[in-house]
């Protein structure tokens, strides 16, 4: 017999939402953007990948954005 032990789980921290984002994280990730939810399915579908591409359209066309949002 072994004395006790503690197993320590990391299977969630892949999938960790960022508080600050950084510019090629997945779009996903920063809050209030779900992953595989409605607005990310809806920027994969524009071909929306990172938070950088996230603002690159924001900052080109953002009434667009905001039309598929």
């Amino acid at each position: 017999m072994s004395d006790a032990f503690k197993v320590k789980d990391h299977s969630g921290e892949a999938c960790v939402k960022h508080l600050h984002s950084s510019s090629n994280d997945e779009v996903w990730r920063p809050r209030k953007i779900g992953q595989n939810g409605i607005f990310h399915k809806c920027l994969e579908s524009i071909e929306i990948a990172t938070v950088e591409e996230f603002i690159q359209m924001l900052e080109q066309n953002s009434s667009f954005l905001k039309e598929i949002i």
